[in-house]
Formats: structure tokens, sequence, C-alpha cells
């Protein structure tokens, strides 16, 4: 490995951290720090392309297989799609924006499955991730602890009792599914560790419990079911011994007052109000455009219309180009059957992917790693039915980089 290579891993990590830890608001001469973060990997990458010549070749070798791996292909046509509904877009900026943003997740994916084939960078960007998580819940406990003293930090979302920790993040739910993430490949790497290495486990059991209590401080209910869900997905590929960890969590939740009141609130029409009548905003602006959708981005462009076209969607005065708190009902309303199929193919093939993954794999931690990917990202999907967090970049880039770090895994033992 060339210096080169060391400076596009490192860029690589430097990216993770940035949209992990960085606000997303940072702005740097009117640009983000993530696009920063993200235009020097892309950088990197062109300058080894252009200077490398086994850089050129694993590139030619990684676009054969790119286009003709079924998740691959599904990739490309939705960012087909997404292209294509630019014409048709009542605000083409907005469509434009979201399209970019898309394609970007694709080119991130394809850099780390096709030239990173040193495995020492798989555990370095999951490093990256497990301790950018530490550091953001040891902010986050201390916001929730110290909130009198801390008053820029806090975000006084209040639904019950207390209030809901951010950390960096723009709101809760944002910040428990990055979490939700990170906490299940980090079990496993726990339960992987050799006992040599004490002091690194150590240092993965603190990251994991102030992780759990700061999952626990979103009082997001859909966090709390995400995390079941995980847990339940591990207990089933695992271990189902793994099933005591499972009801001491349960347990746990259920004992605190403040957590079982924002479960109870799941049967609770009245809090479920708002979402209930954002989908149902989404199914009629599907109905009226069944195959091409209304244009990626552009639910919030129709919305408001929407209500005043159909007063009995309308929910309150002050809501205006409300997004859908639903990943699927956005694609579904935005790009239409056309662009809701290749998206479900690519959640499915990703599922498949992970499951073929641990099948075949012997005990290794690689196996481990996958396991925990799997339940991260069923836990995921299931928080982008009340959510649109597939759209979030520094939480949905989880899902994109660890979906490559397979990929890779299972790529370069292929063609070696």
């Amino acid at each position: 490995m060339d210096i080169k290579e060391r400076l596009l891993y490192y860029s690589t990590c430097c990216y993770i951290l940035i949209i992990s830890i960085v606000p997303s608001s940072s702005k740097i001469f009117k640009f983000s720090a993530a696009d920063i973060g993200y235009a020097l990997v892309v950088g990197m990458y062109l300058y080894i392309l252009a200077s490398c010549k086994e850089s050129r070749k694993r590139f030619t070798l990684g676009v054969k297989d790119f286009f003709t791996d079924k998740l691959g292909i599904s990739m490309i046509i939705l960012g087909l799609i997404m292209v294509c509904s630019v014409t048709y877009s009542l605000e083409r900026g907005l469509a434009v924006t979201e399209t970019i943003r898309f394609i970007s997740y694709i080119v991130l994916f394809f850099i780390i499955k096709y030239e990173f084939y040193n495995r020492s960078i798989y555990n370095m960007i999951l490093n990256c991730y497990i301790y950018a998580a530490g550091v953001l819940s040891i902010l986050g406990t201390y916001q929730y602890f110290f909130h009198s003293d801390t008053g820029k930090f806090i975000a006084n979302y209040k639904f019950g009792a207390k209030e809901r920790i951010t950390a960096t993040m723009d709101n809760p739910n944002q910040y428990v599914a990055f979490l939700i993430m990170i906490i299940f490949p980090l079990i496993m790497m726990i339960l992987y560790k050799d006992k040599k290495n004490k002091k690194q486990r150590i240092i993965y059991i603190f990251i994991a419990l102030i992780i759990m209590l700061n999952i626990a401080l979103t009082f997001s209910r859909n966090g709390y079911v995400a995390f079941f869900i995980g847990c339940t997905v591990l207990v089933i590929i695992y271990n189902w011994k793994f099933i005591s960890f499972l009801i001491f969590a349960v347990i746990s939740v259920l004992i605190i007052p403040q957590t079982s009141g924002r479960i109870l609130e799941l049967a609770d029409k009245s809090q479920n109000f708002t979402r209930i009548r954002l989908w149902e905003t989404a199914i009629r602006m599907f109905k009226e455009h069944p195959i091409l959708g209304v244009g990626n981005g552009n639910f919030v462009s129709y919305y408001d219309a929407y209500i005043k076209k159909y007063p009995e969607l309308y929910i309150y005065y002050e809501y205006k180009r409300y997004p859908t708190h639903n990943s699927y009902l956005k694609v579904l309303s935005e790009l239409g059957i056309l662009g809701i199929v290749p998206f479900i193919l690519i959640l499915s093939f990703s599922i498949i992917n992970y499951i073929k993954f641990i099948v075949k794999r012997s005990n290794d931690l690689y196996k481990y790693m996958c396991m925990g990917f799997l339940a991260s990202t069923v836990a995921f999907l299931f928080m982008n039915l009340s959510e649109n967090l597939f759209f979030v970049p520094n939480v949905t880039a989880c899902f994109w980089i660890f979906l490559a770090i397979e990929g890779s895994i299972t790529y370069w033992e292929k063609v070696r």
C-alpha cells in the first residue's frame, strides 16, 4: 500500500468523522464541511486514477462488475430515473440537488468497494464510526445531565417529561438513527474480540453502554422499537442465548417512566395524527402521478397545493412544505412506480447480500461485522417507515459505507 492509497484511506476516514460529528449547518466558504470532505475523497481518488496504472485497472474491472451486479444495476436505474425526473419537476433545483446527493452515494460506494482492497481499512472505517459515536454519546450525555450550563447545545424537544438530546445532529430522530446504525456492529465486535485485546474490548464496552444510554435519552419511540428489532435480528442470526440481553433491554425501557411513556404513545392516535395526514397526502400524490411521480425531492413543492386542494389533509396552519416522514412513500410519490421498484430492489439486494455473506462465511471477524451490519440495516429500514432518514446524509452514509465494505470483501475474495 503506497502513500497515495494511504491518503485516500485517510481522507475517507476524515470524511466519516466530519459527517458524523460536525453539525450539518457548519459552512466553510459557503460549502458544508461534509461536502468539502466528500470532495477531498473524490479528488484524491481521481488523482490516484490519473497517476496509478493499477488503480485504473481496478477501476476498469470494477465498472464491469458494477454494471453486471444486481445491486449495481438497481442503483444505476434509480439514479437515471432521478435524473429524468428533473425534466418534469416543479422545483428543478431541488430535484437536481437530491439527484446529485444520491449519485454521490453511488460514487462513494464504488470507491470503497473497488479501490479498498486492504482489509485493515475496513477496521479503520468501522473504528472511525465507533469512536465518532462515542464522542457524540459523551456530548449527548453531557447535554442531558448538565443542560443548564450548555444552552447552546440543547434542542428543546419536549414530548413528555424530558428534553430530548441531539448531540450535534439536527434532531433527536436523526441522532438515534445514527446510533442505531453503529450499535449492532459494535456489539458484534465486542463479542468477537479475543481475550488478548482486553483494552480494546473495555473501550468498546464503554462506548456501547454510553450509546445505549443516549438511545434512551433521545426519547425516540422509533429508536426504541428499532433497537428491539435489531436485537431480535441478532438473536435469530447469532445466538438464541442473546435473548437474555433483549429481555433485559426491554425491561430496562419499561421500568423507566419517561421511556415507557414514549413507548405507550405508539398507540396514541393524537401523537401520530400529523404523520398519518402526511402519508395520506403522499398516497394521494402518487395516485395522481402513478408512473413518474411529481419529481425527485418535490413532495414538499406540491405539499401546500395539495393541502389547499384537499382540505381533509389539512394539519395545522403553520405546517408548510412538510416532508413525508416516510422514505418509501417519499420515493413512491416523487418517482412513482418506476422509482419505487429499483429502490425496493436496492434494499432487498442489500439484505440478501448480507445474509449470503453470513451464511457462507467462516466464524471470523468479518462474519461478525456483517451480522452487525445486517441487524443495523433491518432496524434502519424499519425507522424509515416514519422518517425520511434514507435521505439524511450523515445517517444514510452509514448504510452505503457498510454495504460497500461487505461488497468489497466479497469482490476481492472472488477476483483473487
